[in-house]
C-alpha cells in the first residue's frame, strides 16, 4: 500500500482546522501521513492559537506540524507541505474542508488503476454554507483536459486533487505569486503535460466561508489578469476561437455577478471594455440559465441530504 501525504495549509487561528484533521487523519486508507502547514508567521497571535487547537496531534507518528517563519500565501504553504512529504502521492485539504473517509482509497484504487499518462485525478464534491447543502460538482470529465479546464467545466479546485508526487515535482509546484486562482492555475499545468482521471464519488465537503474573497471588484479584476497572463502560452495552443472563449468566459465571470447583483451599468460598461460580443452573449445566457436551475434545484438537494 503506497503511502498518501495530506498537506493542509492553514492560516488564521485554525477555528474549523480540527475537523479538517480529523477528517484525514480518519481515513479508511491506513497508509497516510498528515503534513499541517501554518503560514501565520512563527509566533503570532494566530500561530499560537492554530498550535493549541492542533496540540492534541502532535503525540501522532501520523501527524506533523510545520510552521513557516514568516507569512508567505497558501501556494507556498502548499509547497512547503509537498517537500517534507513522503508519500508516493499527494492530497491537498483546506482547513476549513473535510474530507470523506474513503476519499483517499477510492482516488488511490481509479490512479492506480491507470497508465503513466496520467498524473492527477480529482473526485465530486459538495459546497455548502453554514452547514447547509449548495451544491454538488461533479467530477466527470477525464483524459486531455485542458480545455475544459480552462473553461472551469471540470471541478478541479485543491482539495479534490490526488496527485503523484513525481508529477507535483516534474510540473514545479504551485506558482508562489498567485493569491487566488492558485489551484486553477496549478491544475492547467498539469492538465498540459498527464492525463487527469475524475473520480465521481464525492471525497470532500466545501464550507463556503469568503475569508479569501477579493476586497474589491478592481482587485478580482487584477487577480484574473494575473491568471489569463500566466496562461497564455497554454491558452495559446487552441484556435483563435476557442482562445477566445477561454479568455472572455474567465473575464465575464467576474461582472456576472454584477448582473445577479443588479448592477446592470457596472456589467454593461465591463462587457462592452471586454469586447465580448456574440461569445460573451451566449456565455452569459448559458451562465444564467446553469445559475436559475442551481437555484430551482438547491430545495430537493438539501431535502436528499437530510435524508
Amino acid at each position: 500500500m503506497d503511502l498518501v501525504s495530506i498537506v493542509i495549509p492553514t492560516y488564521g487561528g485554525g477555528e474549523n482546522i480540527i475537523n479538517a484533521v480529523n477528517s484525514a487523519l480518519s481515513q479508511d486508507y491506513k497508509n497516510i501521513e498528515v503534513i499541517v502547514v501554518d503560514d501565520n508567521g512563527q509566533g503570532t497571535k494566530s500561530q499560537l492559537q492554530t498550535y493549541e487547537r492542533i496540540r492534541q496531534f502532535t503525540s501522532n507518528e501520523n501527524f506533523r506540524y510545520v510552521v513557516h517563519k514568516q507569512n508567505k500565501n497558501g501556494s507556498a504553504a502548499r509547497n512547503t507541505g509537498t517537500r517534507e512529504a513522503k508519500g508516493k502521492y499527494i492530497a491537498f485539504l483546506d482547513d476549513d474542508d473535510t474530507f470523506k473517509h474513503d476519499k483517499i482509497s477510492t482516488q488511490v484504487a481509479v490512479l492506480s488503476s491507470l497508465d503513466e499518462s496520467y498524473g492527477m485525478c480529482y473526485c465530486s464534491y459538495v459546497k455548502k454554507r453554514n452547514g447547509v447543502l449548495e451544491e454538488v460538482v461533479k467530477a466527470k470529465k477525464s483524459g486531455m483536459i485542458l480545455y475544459d479546464i480552462l473553461l472551469h467545466k471540470a471541478g478541479a479546485s485543491s482539495g479534490t486533487l490526488l496527485i503523484k508526487k513525481s508529477a507535483f515535482e516534474k510540473v514545479g509546484g504551485f506558482d508562489e505569486s498567485f493569491r487566488r486562482h492558485q489551484d486553477w492555475e496549478f491544475t492547467a499545468r498539469v492538465a498540459s503535460m498527464y492525463n487527469i482521471a475524475a473520480s465521481p464519488k464525492v471525497g470532500l465537503e466545501k464550507n463556503l466561508t469568503f475569508r479569501n474573497s477579493p476586497r474589491s471588484r478592481d482587485e478580482a479584476i487584477a487577480y484574473m489578469n494575473h491568471y489569463l497572463k500566466k496562461m497564455e502560452p497554454l491558452i495559446g495552443q487552441f484556435s483563435p476561437r476557442k482562445q477566445k472563449k477561454i479568455i472572455i468566459s474567465n473575464q465575464l465571470s467576474i461582472c456576472l455577478r454584477d448582473l445577479r447583483t443588479g448592477n446592470i451599468k457596472a456589467f454593461v460598461k465591463r462587457f462592452r471594455e471586454l469586447k465580448a460580443g456574440t461569445t460573451g452573449i451566449w456565455y452569459i445566457l448559458i451562465e444564467t440559465i446553469k445559475y436559475i436551475f442551481k437555484i430551482i434545484k438547491r430545495p430537493s438537494l438539501r431535502k436528499d441530504n437530510v435524508r
